[in-house]
């Protein structure tokens, strides 16, 4: 995946979804309740993902004895700033839009994804959702 498949993968997934991944206790979940995905959950294929490795940050999944192979290539590939900045928005600016205006993908997420689209130098049409 290059940088714009990878935006627009998780933006996409975390719109149509509009809510967080969160454990039982409300932490954060690569692969939550009700089967939601945070960002970086989006981008981990099913036959990757392990359980034991949920409230390993990002970089633990790259970095450990058996580290998930597709984010490890998109690590070396360059895309590790990007996803950390994506991971950021799930982790943070979500909770708080769902908290303050009921929905999950809401001012806070838009103006967040807007900034890395800038930043990155992506096209941010996932955002507004014209799939």
């Amino acid at each position: 995946m290059n940088a714009q498949e990878v935006f627009n993968t998780v933006v996409t997934g975390l719109r149509k979804q509009n809510a967080v991944s969160e454990t039982p206790s409300g932490g954060c979940a690569y692969r939550g309740e009700h089967g939601r995905k945070c960002a970086v959950g989006m981008l981990i294929p099913d036959d990757e993902y392990d359980p034991r490795k949920e409230g390993l940050r990002v970089q633990g999944l790259v970095s450990s004895k058996e580290p998930i192979p597709t984010l490890v290539l998109m690590f070396t590939e360059g895309l590790g700033s990007l996803i950390n900045a994506i991971q950021w928005v799930h982790d943070v600016e979500m909770r708080e839009d769902e908290r303050d205006v009921g929905v999950a993908f809401g001012p806070t997420t838009v103006a967040a994804f807007a900034k890395i689209a800038g930043r990155f130098k992506l096209d941010p049409e996932a955002i507004w959702g014209n799939d």
